[in-house]
């Protein structure tokens, strides 16, 4: 991977501009500090998306339009031997829902991944909601299509992992997920939303559920993915639709 050089601006910005921009749904990786989600989660880990670093940037820009930048270069090493990675399971399942949220991270742009959730051209994990409440992983996705020379966006899938069965419940709240994607980030068009939910196993009911709302609906609002675990990687099988 390589790093652009760091720019160092003379003037900062006001924590209460990022709040403002937040509060227009121009930035939404960056829950507020304080009454979000209670004591101890004051902030997200979650990397910005792009358009949310061009927000950012235009602040900084605004505040030092008179004022010198400086180029920062930092020397970066051309190449680190990745972290040994092995997943801690038993019977097939995964020991804890963040060893399979990590490997799918880690995956992403292979394969047997794609064929699953689709070419993802960015991600976030542990995304925050106004309601309090960390989506495991959202993607955002792109289609070329002529005769345009940029590619156009195409939706989001929001992915929940759990380790043991899907229940019920799962599904209701991987709802509550998508719903709130498509109100505050696709005005209201849940057709640009996806809600896929990966768990070690589906009873039959709720398979026969997520078939026939795909049916009705003319599209996949739900793709229950059914997971394997062994030491050494994840497989994954299209359950329904």
């Amino acid at each position: 991977m390589k790093f652009e050089p760091c720019i160092e601006f003379e003037k900062p910005i006001d924590i209460a501009d990022i709040w403002d921009l937040r509060d227009l749904g121009k930035i939404w990786t960056i829950p507020k500090p304080i009454g979000d989600y209670g004591p101890g989660l004051k902030r997200t880990k979650c990397p910005l998306l792009q358009e949310e670093t061009k927000e950012i940037l235009r602040l900084f820009i605004r505040n030092n339009l008179q004022c010198e930048t400086h180029e920062n270069k930092i020397d970066y090493p051309g190449f680190r031997r990745p972290i040994p990675f092995e997943i801690d399971c038993n019977a097939d399942k995964v020991a804890h829902e963040n060893y399979l949220v990590a490997w799918l991270l880690k995956n992403l742009d292979t394969r047997v991944v794609e064929e699953r959730i689709g070419k993802a051209n960015e991600f976030i994990s542990w995304v925050p909601t106004s309601h309090g409440q960390i989506m495991d992983i959202v993607c955002l996705h792109e289609r070329e299509i002529e005769p345009f020379d940029k590619a156009v966006f195409a939706g989001y899938s929001v992915i929940e992992c759990k380790k043991d069965a899907c229940t019920e419940e799962n599904l209701k709240q991987l709802a509550t997920y998508v719903d709130w994607v498509a109100i505050k980030r696709a005005d209201g068009y849940r057709n640009m939303v996806q809600g896929i939910i990966i768990a070690s196993d589906f009873n039959p009911e709720l398979v026969e559920y997520a078939k026939d709302i795909a049916e009705f609906e003319g599209r996949t609002p739900f793709r229950l993915v059914k997971y394997r675990a062994n030491p050494k990687g994840i497989e994954l099988e299209n359950v329904a639709p």
